[in-house]
């Protein structure tokens, strides 16, 4: 599939009507108001009106607008504050405080029995859960939404809701579903005559028909959506249009057909200021004059894309565009300038992955300590607190004791004396519990920056991952259930394509969360090295070199601690013209199920790490492959999950029986099937270990 930017509808979108200067105006002349109803209806709708990523103006008037609304116990403005609250957090990506508040807001609408600022809380609240990556509970709050929308009766609200079920499930990899919800929406929208809508809904299908490979359905999906376009002089969905059709072109053979739209689109998206569709754009059509033979223009295209690729300062790309380019120039016998340009990417390419790689790496290893650091020395202080407190209230009920034992003889001054004793310890009571609690926030805010750091590593971790593209190009039909027990995990997938065979790898790194992260980034970078740098072809000797390798970057000489750090993996290489598959694996077997019957591919009893059999080399094992064949390769995590009716592991049998009772399902249906299995099993249990599970189908 070539290179595809997929546009949903995104309903609840900033909109940037005014500066962040002409809103700080703003608020400084509404502050001027008195304090009534009228002044939080309009901090409300100028909080909202300023909503944008770069405007933090909006939340300053959303919170005013809240606090005297709460003050003057405005139900209502108290109501949509906190709904708006929840946008404006959600476009800043504090999805934290957005999902806070739109909970809130959607109590509070009940309470008032609002169904249409109800429909809109709900809606709110599943953009977020989206935005967290929690698509189940994202589902929960559109299908809320479209539930009350129903009972109002009020399409335009359903069309909204349907867009955001469609968009889930896109997210989750279910295309068929997100076809039949956005096929439900465009039926609405036909109803309402609303073609803005229409339009984008149909640029959508016709997008995921293209996915699925069903190019015909979606040619004249794509021809529908550009048709409505170009009557709205909508110009970016003008544009999108033609990108679908001439992907769809070119992935059928037909470069001729495609060669017009890439260069309207093109032409389109120069007009429109769209730099980042437009170098998308380039690149594709600079492959259709590679695969023609057009060197020259091939030429053209790939130097307008590195071009834009450094004014966006995107580095990956502005990496593409160079080897691109030395390719081209070798092509072209121009052998000094294809050298220069192949310079240039080896630079690049070496400087990004090592300061990617060390800079995350570095990033996560500083704030894992500093967390461990700072719940240790607040522990501490909040212990020497504690028994400092109670050592003075044992000293103020001795004073007590004295002061009524000699009362008789010094009743009035022991009385005073007594009183202000009294005061003292009060007040020490009360600073100690101020710095209990001024330590208690400190904590939070030292978490919480920790918290922010990981997620960002995990979009760092998530990109080395293998991506849709890169899987949908070199497999006809598969899946991959992924679900790691924290926000960044120890098993990963990666993939890659060398001599004329697709390598495939799932593994299970020493640890999850942090450590196992770590481990992730380590393996990966040694992947990349062996099969792409020291071209390495053959599974086993890939592992051998990856193991030794580990050793010795774990265990540098002069170090008196020895690690055994590494991972369990399966590595398959895929030769899918001869229906051939060579793998090695370390510690985990794998399944392949054919004609219902579940033939089991052994492993290696040794890791790729420290250990007795670390001289060992592995086995290189060869299968033939049949057609309808589906390789199950997977980690350890999900038949080592406890739940059930009584807290037992899920274990591989019952895996295995699942998969051959459902060898039948498409591919996206077994995915579901394994995510409510396992989800069933574990109830409220902990998830114990990070789970990957991966379905290919010969």
């Amino acid at each position: 599939m070539k290179n595809y930017i997929f546009l949903f509808f995104i309903f609840l979108a900033p909109c940037f009507l005014f500066s962040q200067n002409t809103g700080d105006s703003l608020l400084r002349a509404i502050n001027l108001w008195p304090d009534d109803t009228a002044k939080v209806n309009k901090l409300v709708n100028t909080g909202w009106a300023l909503r944008s990523k770069n405007n933090p103006t909006s939340i300053k008037c959303l919170q005013l607008g809240l606090k005297i609304a709460t003050t003057l116990k405005y139900k209502d403005g108290i109501a949509r504050s906190k709904c708006y609250l929840g946008v404006a957090y959600n476009i800043s990506n504090d999805i934290g405080n957005a999902i806070k508040f739109c909970n809130e807001s959607i109590v509070l609408f009940e309470e008032l029995k609002d169904s249409i600022w109800l429909v809109a809380a709900h809606r709110n609240l599943g953009n977020a859960w989206i935005k967290k990556g929690n698509y189940s509970k994202a589902l929960a709050s559109f299908l809320n939404g479209l539930r009350i929308s129903e009972s109002i009766g009020s399409k335009r609200h359903m069309s909204y809701n349907l867009s955001g079920i469609a968009s889930v499930y896109y997210y989750q990899g279910n295309r068929q579903k997100a076809l039949e919800f956005y096929g439900k929406n465009l039926k609405i929208t036909e109803e309402l005559n609303d073609s803005i809508i229409q339009c984008t809904t149909l640029n959508n299908m016709a997008g995921i028909y293209y996915e699925l490979g069903k190019f015909d359905e979606g040619l004249k999906t794509a021809q529908r959506g550009l048709l409505l376009a170009q009557q709205l002089d909508r110009k970016k969905e003008i544009a999108n249009s033609y990108i679908i059709m001439a992907n769809i072109f070119s992935d059928m053979g037909d470069n001729k057909k495609a060669e017009p739209y890439y260069l309207k689109a093109i032409a389109m998206q120069k007009e429109n200021g769209d730099l980042d569709g437009l170098l998308v754009t380039l690149f594709n059509i600079a492959d259709i004059y590679v695969a023609q033979g057009q060197t020259m223009k091939a030429l053209d295209y790939k130097t307008q894309a590195l071009e834009i690729s450094k004014e966006l300062e995107e580095h990956f790309r502005v990496q593409q565009s160079y080897e691109g380019l030395a390719k081209l120039y070798y092509q072209a016998k121009d052998f000094k300038t294809a050298y220069e340009f192949h310079v240039l990417y080896a630079n690049l390419k070496d400087s990004l992955f090592s300061i990617d790689n060390n800079k995350v790496m570095a990033e996560m290893n500083t704030k894992y300590e500093t967390e461990k650091k700072d719940k240790e020395l607040i522990k501490k202080d909040a212990e020497i607190v504690t028994q400092s407190a109670k050592a003075q209230e044992q000293a103020t009920q001795r004073n007590y004791f004295i002061i009524g034992f000699i009362i008789v003889f010094l009743l009035s001054g022991l009385i005073y004396r007594s009183y202000r004793i009294k005061n003292k310890a009060n007040a020490i009571i009360e600073a100690q519990k101020k710095e209990v609690e001024e330590q208690k926030e400190l904590l939070e805010e030292k978490n919480k920056e920790v918290s922010d750091s990981i997620h960002y590593a995990k979009r760092i971790q998530r990109a080395l991952l293998a991506g849709e593209t890169v899987l949908n190009k070199n497999l006809k039909d598969y899946f991959v259930y992924y679900q790691p027990k924290d926000i960044v995990s120890g098993d990963f997938y990666w993939a890659a394509n060398f001599d004329n065979k697709f390598y495939l790898i799932a593994a299970d790194c020493t640890g999850h969360g942090v450590p196992g992260a770590f481990m992730s980034l380590l393996n990966i970078s040694k992947l990349n090295e062996t099969i792409n740098e020291k071209k390495i072809g053959s599974p086993d000797k890939i592992l051998n070199n990856i193991r030794k390798e580990i050793i010795h970057a774990l265990n540098p000489e002069g170090s008196d601690i020895e690690s055994k750090d590494g991972m369990d993996c399966i590595l398959c290489a895929f030769d899918f013209e001869n229906n051939k598959l060579e793998y090695a694996a370390a510690n985990n077997s794998f399944y392949i199920v054919r004609n219902k019957e579940l033939v089991l591919c052994a492993a290696d009893k040794m890791p790729v790490g420290k250990s007795p059999q670390d001289e060992t080399p592995f086995t290189l094992r060869t299968i033939d492959l049949q057609k309808g064949d589906v390789v199950y390769i997977f980690t350890d995590g999900l038949p080592d999950q406890f739940g059930g009716p009584k807290g037992k592991k899920y274990k591989y049998k019952q895996l295995e029986d699942l998969l051959i009772e459902n060898i039948h399902q498409p591919m996206a249906q077994q995915a579901e099937i394994l995510s409510k299995s396992f989800n069933s099993w574990k109830g409220d249990l902990e998830q114990v270990d990070d789970v990957l599970l991966i379905g290919i189908k010969v």
